[in-house]
């Protein structure tokens, strides 16, 4: 196949190969094979294969080389799949092909058109229209997306394994409201190496992917949603700079749902507001002094949360990790898990947990600091000391 379409990086996850054949058989003897009078339509849909769209399709057999099917026509009912429809007279093998994308394209194209590639992401979202799909892959450098708003309601989809790397405090891009990202299945999206690397703008959305953010002040400023179609579905990895926090918030839209989040700080010497509204997701947080407030809500559902750490030696600051303030907040038929550092609810409304198992280990301070006129109400639970 190399040879038949030119493309030398092909590798085993750009094809998928069907045999067609069609046999008699009598006292135990099958013939030759049956072939069809005239062309009949055959149609058939397979997981989708690795490389850019479009899929190109060849017949194969033992003596001549691969022809290419110009008649054959391919879509993609879902992200997981492709449908090949092709007329043919010949039952014999049919090979299906995606062109490796980082090979084919430059880094970024808009929908289906990868005649037309774009250096920067700018150029490609001015070419792009209201709801297109712009691709990317491949390696780059910050330069590519730095100050970049993708708006027009784009899908930026990450076709295959990219990584923009920065200088240290570059500046990342913004998805506008209503746009949107996602990774290719199997693609990893990597941003290295900026001061604020991806802003998801309110009513924008991170969506099923593989994303990494290392060496990072801000990984992610997050006002929109990460919001997944399932946790084995959507990975977010941050790992932040020393001092810096990792990730920010703002505004009340901020939601995490079906999400698999692993979020490293870089031990900030202060505590930080951020929003935790979570939903059906797997979040683990480590060296992140973590406060709520009535702007930044700490409401968990159906989550499995672990935060651990533990700021300020033996000042007065030394126990704290997590803290419920002002608004108060909910843990809701989830799992919490605070690794060295007690629970502080102070100056709140209170702290409720329904149907939840909430652990507090390697804590030299006890398990919960319940002051300053706060509550603690639990329904159905069992709090542990470890």
């Amino acid at each position: 196949m190399k040879e038949a379409s030119g493309e030398e990086a092909l590798t085993e996850e750009n094809v998928a190969a069907y045999e067609f054949n069609f046999y008699t058989e009598k006292d135990g003897v099958r013939s030759d094979g049956i072939e069809p009078l005239k062309d009949i339509r055959v149609s058939f849909e397979n997981p989708a294969i690795e490389g850019s769209s479009p899929i190109d399709v060849y017949h194969v057999d033992e003596v001549s080389a691969p022809q290419k099917l110009e008649t054959a026509e391919t879509s993609k009912p879902s992200d997981d799949s492709v449908k090949t429809v092709i007329e043919t007279a010949q039952f014999s093998t049919y090979v299906l092909m995606s062109v490796p994308a980082e090979k084919a394209h430059g880094p970024f194209w808009v929908d289906d058109d990868t005649a037309v590639t774009y250096s920067t992401l700018a150029e490609a979202v001015a070419a792009a229209n209201e709801g297109s799909t712009v691709h990317m892959s491949g390696d780059m450098k910050a330069s590519a997306v730095s100050g970049v708003v993708v708006s027009k309601n784009i899908m930026l989809d990450v076709a295959g394994d990219t990584t923009i790397t920065g200088q240290g405090n570059s500046a990342g891009f913004t998805l506008a409201s209503g746009s949107k990202i996602k990774t290719a299945e199997r693609a990893t999206f990597t941003m290295t190496g900026f001061n604020t690397a991806l802003t998801v703008d309110t009513g924008a959305v991170m969506m099923d992917g593989t994303y990494v953010f290392t060496n990072v002040n801000t990984g992610i400023n997050l006002k929109g949603s990460m919001s997944g179609s399932d946790q084995s579905k959507m990975h977010v990895t941050v790992s932040a700079n020393k001092n810096a926090v990792g990730i920010d918030t703002t505004g009340s839209d901020v939601k995490y749902k079906n999400v698999t989040l692993i979020w490293n700080g870089g031990r900030q010497d202060g505590w930080t507001y951020r929003n935790m509204n979570a939903e059906n997701s797997h979040i683990e947080i480590k060296d992140v002094w973590l406060y709520n407030s009535a702007a930044n809500p700490l409401n968990l559902n159906n989550c499995y949360f672990k935060i651990s750490g533990r700021f300020g030696g033996t000042s007065w600051r030394g126990g704290h990790v997590l803290a419920v303030y002002e608004d108060g907040a909910e843990f809701n038929n989830s799992t919490v898990v605070v690794d060295g550092s007690r629970i502080n609810v102070i100056h709140t409304k209170g702290l409720t947990i329904n149907n939840s198992t909430v652990t507090v280990q390697n804590s030299p301070d006890g398990g919960f600091n319940v002051n300053y006129g706060s509550t603690l109400t639990v329904h159905d639970s069992v709090l542990k000391a470890e």
